[in-house]
C-alpha cells in the first residue's frame, strides 16, 4: 500500500492536473504495486517471489521494460494503427496515461486512461515519457499536495501499518540504514564507530 500511495504522490508532484485528485486510480496503483513487488528481487537473497513461486530463474526483462506508473503516454492515433493515412499537419498521436499492463493480452500490452474521458483500455502502439519531459505542473497544487501528503504519511501511518507498532505506540520496525553516499562525513564516521 505505501508503495501504491507512493505512485499516486509522484504523479501528483510531476502531473498535478491528472495526478492524487483522482481517487478512481487507486486500484490500478495497488495492481502496479503488486506486480512490482512480485518482480524486484529480494536485497537478501536476489530472489523475486515470483521467481520462489515458480522455482526457476528470471531473466528480469520485465523490469527492465517497466514503466513509471501514471506517466504521459502518447498513443498513435488508430488510423494509423490501422495502416490507413491522415493528412499531413493533423496529429499522429493522443496524450493519456499509463496505468500498468493489461491482464487479459500479452504482458507488452499498457492499459492507457484517456485524459478527457477517463476510459482505460491497452493499446499496443505507445511512446512512454517516465520522466515527465512533456507535461508542465504549475505549482498550484502544492498546498492541497502537502495537505495529502501530511494525511497519508503523518497521521494514517497506524492504520496500514499496525504491525510496526508496539502497544503503546512505539515504532518497532526500523527502516534499512541509508548508503553511505547519502551521509555526511560526521555520520559515515559514527556509522563505521557503530
Amino acid at each position: 500500500m505505501y508503495m501504491a500511495r507512493t505512485f499516486m504522490l509522484h504523479v501528483a508532484l510531476h502531473w498535478s492536473e491528472y495526478g492524487v485528485n483522482n481517487l478512481s486510480l487507486w486500484s490500478f496503483a495497488v495492481k502496479r504495486a503488486a506486480w512490482l513487488y512480485n518482480r524486484l528481487p529480494n536485497r537478501v537473497t536476489g530472489i523475486s517471489p515470483l521467481e520462489m513461486l515458480t522455482t526457476e530463474r528470471s531473466d528480469h526483462r520485465d523490469l527492465l521494460r517497466a514503466h513509471v506508473w501514471g506517466c504521459p503516454t502518447f498513443v498513435l492515433d488508430p488510423k494509423l494503427q490501422d495502416g490507413k493515412k491522415i493528412p499531413k499537419w493533423n496529429k499522429r498521436s493522443r496524450i493519456g496515461q499509463f496505468l500498468g499492463y493489461s491482464e487479459e493480452h500479452s504482458s507488452l500490452i499498457a492499459n492507457v486512461r484517456h485524459l478527457k474521458t477517463g476510459h482505460v483500455s491497452p493499446q499496443y502502439h505507445c511512446v512512454f515519457d517516465d520522466k515527465f519531459e512533456t507535461v508542465f505542473s504549475t505549482g498550484e497544487n502544492d498546498q492541497v499536495f502537502e495537505a495529502i501528503s501530511d494525511m497519508l504519511w503523518d497521521k494514517n501511518r497506524e492504520l496500514y501499518a499496525l504491525d510496526e507498532f508496539d502497544e503503546d505506540g512505539l515504532l518497532i520496525y526500523q527502516p534499512p540504514p541509508l548508503n553511505g553516499v547519502w551521509l555526511n562525513k560526521e555520520e559515515r564516521s559514527n556509522k563505521k564507530v557503530r
